[in-house]
This record gives C-alpha cells, structure tokens and sequence, in this order.
C-alpha cells in the first residue's frame, strides 16, 4: 500500500511541477513536496536455487550471448545492469577477487568474486 502512496504522490508532485513552469500557476513551491511519504517494508527476496538455474538456462538460450555473463554477475553480486555494463579491466582484481565500484548510486563498493560455479563460466563467442 506504501508504495501505491508513493507513487500516486509521485504522479500528482509531477502535475504540480508541471502546471507551475508550463502553465505558470501561481504557486512559489510544489506543495506535494510538503507532504509526508509513507515508509515501505523493506523487501528482500533471493532465487531459489532450481529458479536461478532455470532463469540461467534460458539466459543461455537467448541471442546475445553475454545476457547469461551479465546475469551471473548480478546474481552473484547484486551489482545494477548500469554498473556491470560500465565495468572495464581495470575495475577488476583477480587476484583479491573483487570488483572496484566507484561510480555507483551509493556508496563506492567493492563486490566479492567467489569461486562459484557461477564465474568458471565461459560466455559463448
């Protein structure tokens, strides 16, 4: 229910922030801003293990071939798509086993590789 307010909330600070610069209302600030947001629970849910074998077998079955690479690393790291689509080598330590997050939404992070099955993978060529 939380987040059904947020989001209408969301949508009605939107038509104030546009009626005041588009259609120049008379209003010095958007008075949703004033406006108290419900907190959401906090949800947290991990795959499964047959559900995550069975997302990355069909990951290995699509037409680009790194989809079941970039899916891996998420899984495994709970990195965002932005973040592993910008990685490059030098953002890599083997040897540590980590990966070094410095333009992330939060805080810079260094997310752990572990020796899982998930990284002996090798993606098609």
């Amino acid at each position: 229910m939380a987040t059904l307010v947020r989001l209408e909330l969301a949508l009605l600070s939107h038509l104030f922030t546009i009626a005041m610069r588009e259609w120049r209302l008379g209003l010095t600030r958007n008075p949703v801003g004033l406006v108290r947001k419900p907190s959401g629970a906090h949800r947290e849910r991990r795959l499964a293990k047959t559900e995550s074998e069975s997302l990355l077998a069909e990951c290995d079955k699509h037409s680009n071939p790194m989809l079941g690479w970039v899916v891996r690393i998420a899984l495994h790291t709970g990195m965002r798509l932005g973040e592993i689509v910008s990685l490059e080598m030098d953002q890599v330590d083997l040897d540590r086993r980590v990966l070094r997050l410095t333009q992330t939404r939060m805080a810079p992070r260094e997310p752990y590789l572990s020796r899982s099955r998930l990284f002996r993978y090798s993606p098609p060529h």
